[in-house]
């Protein structure tokens, strides 16, 4: 199981809660041949997977990212996952609609 650093969230809500970062450092190392800026990423393990089904489209990683959210959440089941509208509703590929349709 990930080693979940949860934090609260404010906002206009009874309670958030983000279940932990997604990123543990980043060191910038230079530049590729094309001149893009290229970086040594350290991600959590939920990171990881969020990152795995966000920018790869690995669909392969849903159930773990369900099981994670379950033991945060300590049900057995989750009856429903409403998501966070996403930022980029042009995308093709919704992860947050990905997780919430997962069981």
């Amino acid at each position: 199981m990930a080693d979940l650093h949860p934090m609260k969230i404010k906002g206009n809500w009874v309670a958030g809660r983000v279940l932990d970062w997604h990123v543990e450092s980043s060191e910038f190392i230079g530049y590729d041949e094309f001149g893009h800026a290229q970086y040594d990423t350290k991600r959590t393990k939920l990171g990881e997977l969020v990152y795995k089904l966000k920018y790869k489209h690995d669909t392969t990683v849903l159930d773990d990212i369900v099981r994670i959210i379950c033991s945060f959440t300590k049900f057995k089941s989750i009856d429903a996952i409403i998501p966070v509208p996403p930022s980029n509703i042009s995308r093709t590929f919704q992860p947050v609609v990905e997780v919430a349709n997962s069981r």
